[in-house]
């Protein structure tokens, strides 16, 4: 009959323990996956920033700065005078 010499490792650990094969297998399977998920994540916000500047907002508002009067006109317009000054760099 054929012997079972060094066939089975594990049988000489006790019980919940490992091989260091088995840990250092489960391992590698943790980092492929690891780095798969942050591959993906990465992906994730490359195409949504490159979507995103391909097509920006359509509802964004265009400042004019040949107009500097407008932009004053607009800043004092505000609630309070002194919270429209801090805001437009006057002060």
């Amino acid at each position: 009959m054929a012997e079972s010499s060094s066939s089975a490792p594990d049988s000489s650990l006790p019980d919940g323990i490992v091989s260091a094969e088995v840990a250092a297998r489960t391992e590698k399977r943790w980092i492929v996956l690891m780095v798969a998920m942050l591959i993906v994540m990465l992906a994730v916000i490359v195409v949504t920033g490159v979507a995103g500047a391909m097509h920006p907002p359509s509802n964004v508002e265009v400042i004019d700065l040949a107009s500097p009067r407008r932009a004053s006109t607009r800043c004092l317009a505000m609630n309070s005078a002194a919270s429209a000054i801090r805001r437009c760099g006057r002060a």
